[in-house]
């Protein structure tokens, strides 16, 4: 883990991101399964929704699928720094835990203190390394 010069006293907000970092996909997987859809088809719905919406955005059309979707956006800096401005915070006294790298890496990029929660999967070797990880939510303020 790379050290951040944030301490946790420094720190007076957390933004959690819900889809497979607080939630489990697992039992959509297996409805999906009994639905007769094939392994990964929860993964592979969420990552479509998270494409469109980037498209769309990209596009300049307003995109409307709903909670799923609007996460799709918050790759983008703006979308970052717009949540600590809204919550009349500075992206250093802000911290994002996350699933996944790029939200990770997103958060890291536009100033905020990141933890990444692997949840079982690899950090990409292309990206800059994690500041934070804790292996599960349990340890996430060991990492902070």
């Amino acid at each position: 883990m790379t050290e951040h010069p944030t301490r946790l006293s420094d720190v007076t907000t957390v933004l959690l991101d819900v889809n497979e970092t607080l939630t489990d996909l697992g039992p959509l997987e297996a409805w999906m399964r009994e639905q007769g859809l094939g392994p990964g088809s929860a993964s592979a719905w969420l990552a479509s929704v998270l494409r469109d919406g980037r498209a769309a955005s990209l596009a300049g059309v307003p995109a409307r699928f709903g909670p799923l979707g609007r996460r799709a956006l918050r790759d983008l800096l703006e979308a970052y720094l717009g949540a600590c401005d809204r919550l009349g915070t500075t992206p250093e006294r802000t911290a994002l835990i996350a699933c996944h790298p790029w939200d990770v890496l997103g958060a890291q990029r536009a100033g905020l203190v990141a933890v990444w929660v692997p949840r079982g999967r690899s950090w990409p070797e292309s990206y800059p390394a994690a500041q934070r990880t804790a292996a599960r939510l349990t340890e996430v303020l060991e990492a902070l």
